[in-house]
């Protein structure tokens, strides 16, 4: 019994570490994210401009994995197509490269003026992402990791806003 609870406990200290240094990576300066609240959960927020920011959503999911849950852009009319999002998935991607993270998804429009689900898809492929299942379901694979099919995404991209 006591072995299965320190078991549990090492395998709870190596998820919550891996998770907080994913974490703890978007407090820093340079990236300019604040905490916010998104669809009622706790969130990040990259502001652009006076008017422009994107919101998203990070959630623990399993040992050295992410659950991208929501990522948008604000307002939508003005700041949609600008660019902002691919910034900030440039971002996120960069990240789970550096920590050895998986990130899950599921690849669903939502709001007001939804995206079709095939460009939404075709949009996250750009980034590494590829079909999990043949639900809406997507996973991004660390660089470099056995997992990683090569796609065409360069994790050493330049991104000059950050």
């Amino acid at each position: 019994m006591r072995k299965i609870r320190r078991r549990k406990i090492k395998h709870f200290n190596k998820l919550a570490s891996s998770y907080d240094s994913f974490m703890s990576e978007l407090v820093r300066p340079e990236y300019n994210a604040d905490l916010t609240m998104v669809d009622g959960r706790i969130g990040w927020k990259i502001k652009f401009s006076p008017n422009c920011s994107v919101k998203f959503v990070l959630l623990e999911h399993e040992e050295n994995s992410i659950y991208l849950s929501t990522i948008e852009t604000t307002p939508d009319e003005e700041c949609r197509g600008m660019g902002y999002g691919s910034l900030v998935m440039n971002l996120i991607a960069n990240i789970a490269d550096k920590y050895n993270s998986t990130i899950h998804l599921i690849a669903s429009s939502f709001g007001d003026k939804k995206v079709e689900e095939r460009l939404l898809r075709e949009w996250y492929s750009k980034f590494g992402f590829e079909d999990f299942d043949r639900s809406q379901r997507m996973v991004r694979y660390p660089k470099g990791s056995s997992n990683d099919t090569g796609s065409d995404y360069d994790s050493d991209d330049k991104i000059d806003r950050f």
